[in-house]
C-alpha cells in the first residue's frame, strides 16, 4: 500500500512540473516572436521615419524591443526542442 502511494506521488510530481515548464517555455517563445514583430512594425512607423531623417537611426524603443525579442527567442528555442520531442514521443 505504501509503495503504491509513493509511486503515485512520484508520477504526479514528475507530470506537473513538465506541463508547467512546457507552458512557460512556449509562452516565452510566443512572446519573443511578438516582441520581434512589434519592433519591426515600430521601425516602419512614421515617427521612426522622422527620427531617421534627423539622426539616421530608428527610434530607441524599437531597437530595444528587437534586441529583447532576439535574446528571448535564442534562450527559449533550446528549451523548446526537448519539449517538442517529448510531445512527439507520447503520441
Amino acid at each position: 500500500m505504501m509503495v503504491k502511494a509513493m509511486a503515485n506521488l512520484k508520477m504526479t510530481a514528475s507530470v506537473k512540473p513538465t506541463s508547467f515548464a512546457a507552458v512557460t517555455v512556449f509562452t516565452s517563445f510566443a512572446v519573443s516572436i511578438l516582441l520581434i514583430a512589434i519592433s519591426l512594425f515600430m521601425m516602419d512607423s512614421a515617427s521612426s521615419d522622422v527620427s531617421r531623417i534627423f539622426s539616421d537611426a530608428p527610434i530607441d524603443p524599437s531597437i530595444w524591443l528587437l534586441i529583447g525579442g532576439i535574446v528571448m527567442f535564442v534562450t527559449s528555442l533550446p528549451a523548446c526542442v526537448p519539449l517538442l520531442s517529448t510531445v512527439q514521443n507520447k503520441s
